[in-house]
């Protein structure tokens, strides 16, 4: 557990801010403490590179007085019911919520306040250290991985040396076919929902990360709609003041339709709505993201409210990308509201609402393979389904793979959605339901390896045989 000193620094730190948060002139005091520990935090650097490390020895550990101890911590009120590992990893997530705290305390002031040079140095400087300590993590796994592919011996349970490992390459992997290890077991939705009251359980605990995350969504939500508004899709029930099925989704072709122009069709069975401007330029993300936000509003607000909404869409002047996050916060803030139903299920369709889930999935998935994974750039690795009807629903369907090449026998894939579950009037996150629904390997992964992921989705209750 090397530089155990980060806990001495946040006790320092939770103090200093839990004082500000009174103070008179609260959002200088915040600035005025972050400003002056912000640098502290770069410590991390060194944090993620030995959070590996630690997390095994954890997991790992056989001296039975050391298992005792972990066993009665878990059980201990303070902790939450979490364990050593979770409680290891909370620090690192927290670092992107001192950026997000000052990026929304930024957006609140005026540049003619006399606290805004303070506010903007404390938020440069939260961002700064966030993405060091980003990069360290970055460079860091990939020296390990280059020093564990250096280093055949250090391979674990791969029973495959480098030589092996050359003369097996398959020259096309486009055409390799990646046998599913689960075809022989049946994934289920395994889910996770809140008790009435206080947080009480590990499902409390899991939904409340998720929640804490939702409510808190603004600038994250006006940064990620505009890049992932290919990736969505709506289907609602019967709203709208209409029956049947609406649907909406992007297609990419061109056309010089206004946003304000667009319209659905509605039919007893099913109709869809697709945006036809090209998405790759700024006029075509703006004019997707204004027919997206269209849709969803004529489904949730009143038909006042839309044709307000409509008009303040049209109203923005959009010549380019950089344009687009001023726009849509304008709009959204100004027309649109921060607490109404559209937005709050926007505030769902972004990257890190799916943190929790992600770290959930490294730990049952790719951790039982001494294994990291990033995202799958393909269109099909981050899909994102609006579901509005008696009740609301997101769901979101990603795609992950290990840090190996296509043609290691290491390498594999993990398919698996999050579906967040809520009230009809969008004010509430109810239940999380997540979802392993394939695992792909390589053909030549040794078959103890492909045991190891199966055995883990089947004691995290995620299959059955």
């Amino acid at each position: 557990f090397y530089n155990c000193r980060c806990c001495r620094f946040h006790l320092k730190l939770h103090e200093d801010l839990k004082t500000a948060g009174t103070a008179e002139k609260s959002k200088m005091a915040i600035a005025s403490v972050l400003n002056k520990h912000a640098p502290y935090l770069r410590m991390y650097k060194d944090y993620v590179n030995n959070l590996k490390t630690a997390t095994n020895f954890v997991t790992t550990a056989k001296q039975k007085r050391f298992r005792e101890f972990l066993q009665i911590t878990h059980r201990n009120r303070g902790t939450k019911g979490m364990d050593l590992v979770t409680l290891l990893t909370l620090p690192v997530h927290r670092l992107p919520q001192y950026k997000d705290l000052m990026e929304n305390l930024l957006e609140s002031t005026e540049e003619s306040d006399e606290e805004f040079k303070l506010v903007k140095q404390a938020t440069d400087l939260c961002t700064e250290v966030t993405q060091q300590v980003n990069k360290a993590f970055a460079e860091h796994d990939e020296a390990m991985a280059k020093f564990v592919e250096n280093n055949p011996k250090f391979r674990k349970g791969s029973g495959v040396d480098k030589k092996a490992s050359l003369n097996t390459t398959v020259k096309n992997p486009q055409t390799r076919k990646k046998p599913s290890v689960l075809k022989s077991h049946r994934s289920v939705e395994r889910e996770f929902s809140r008790s009435e009251g206080e947080i009480k359980s590990h499902a409390d605990i899991f939904v409340e990360q998720f929640a804490a995350t939702w409510r808190s969504a603004k600038s994250v939500v006006y940064k990620d709609l505009p890049r992932l508004v290919k990736r969505i899709s709506v289907a609602s029930t019967g709203g709208g003041g209409n029956g049947g099925e609406r649907k909406f989704e992007v297609e990419a072709k061109r056309s010089s339709a206004s946003p304000a122009a667009a319209t659905t069709t509605t039919t007893s069975s099913s109709s869809s709505t697709s945006s036809s401007t090209s998405p790759s330029t700024s006029e075509g993300i703006w004019d997707n993201v204004c027919k997206l936000i269209l849709f969803v509003a004529k489904e949730l607000e009143t038909r006042e409210k839309v044709e307000e909404l409509k008009k303040a869409l049209k109203d923005q002047n959009v010549q380019d990308n950089a344009e687009i996050f001023p726009s849509l916060k304008e709009v959204v803030e100004k027309c649109l509201g921060l607490d109404s139903k559209t937005f709050a299920i926007f505030k769902t369709t972004h990257q890190s609402i799916l943190v929790p889930a992600m770290v959930k999935l490294a730990e049952t998935v790719f951790k039982p393979l001494g294994q990291n994974f990033k995202d799958v750039s393909r269109p099909e690795g981050w899909k994102i389904q609006i579901h509005i009807g008696e009740a609301i629903y997101i769901v979101h369907k990603r795609i992950e793979q290990s840090l190996h090449s296509p043609d290691d026998p290491k390498h594999f894939e993990c398919h698996w959605s999050l579906r967040l579950s809520f009230d009809k009037q969008m004010s509430d996150l109810k239940a999380v339901f997540v979802r392993i629904i394939d695992v792909k390997m390589h053909p030549e992964m040794p078959k103890e390896e492909q045991d190891k992921v199966v055995d883990a989705l089947k004691g995290e209750g995620y299959l059955i045989s």
